[in-house]
């Protein structure tokens, strides 16, 4: 077992304890020596392990005292994942493929849960999109305002906070691309799924987000 392999399984081994609730917020948990015998790894490989863990928020680790587990919600343990995704490589096609899935369920619980005033607001959005004078760099803002703003009213905070996880990936790595496409077709897809939005239409809107990003996904493959 190579080093690097030895520290993903102490990392697994301990992350497994705090989801089965085994280790609690604010337990310690075993020593590193505990862990390098109990796992038949060196203790280098367990203290990077646990730096990465103290690194992403999970654990807590005090000067002679040993590492103690934090308190750790969903939503705050995306937060702590989004920097070590950005150092990954992002591969802008992924994102969209994964987008196309999130949007889609995205559109059809906004429909579900914004009042009449959200949905205005989406409206005037939209509305932006449409200036004449717009250029690419601010279409592109307003772009993903426009998504941005259906994620965050959709009613649901996990899907929010991964929408928002891969716009930060994206910007990262690929933002470039997306001035490859012409502004014509995005601007009428964004018209067809605001007018089904309007009319509380949520098969149809999601039918239009899910073409609009496979469209998408479509012409940059070519």
């Amino acid at each position: 077992m190579n080093k690097e392999k030895a520290s993903d399984k102490v990392f697994k081994y301990i992350e497994e304890k705090i989801v089965k609730g085994i280790w609690k917020e604010g337990d310690k948990i075993e020593s590193e020596n505990q862990l390098a015998i109990e796992l038949n790894v060196s203790r280098v490989s367990v203290r990077e392990a646990i730096s990465k863990m103290v690194a992403m928020g999970i654990l807590l680790k005090k000067k002679g005292g040993g590492s103690f587990v934090k308190g750790l919600t969903a939503i705050n343990f995306m937060d702590n994942l989004i920097p070590f995704m950005i150092l990954g490589d992002g591969d802008y096609i992924e994102i969209l493929e994964m987008r196309s899935a999130l949007d889609t369920v995205g559109v059809g619980l906004f429909i579900k849960n914004a009042d009449d005033e959200t949905i205005k607001e989406l409206d005037k959005i939209n509305k932006n999109l449409n200036d004449k004078d717009i250029t690419p760099d601010k279409f592109f803002e307003q772009d993903m305002i426009f998504h941005r703003f259906i994620m965050k009213n959709c009613g649901n905070s996990l899907i929010y906070k991964t929408f928002e996880m891969l716009l930060n990936i994206m910007g990262y790595h690929a933002k470039e691309q997306y001035f490859k496409l012409p502004l014509k077709d995005r601007i009428l897809e964004h018209d067809l799924i605001t007018d089904a939005i309007k009319k509380k239409d949520l098969e149809i809107a999601q039918i239009y987000m899910k073409r609009h990003l496979e469209r998408t996904i479509f012409d940059l493959k070519k």
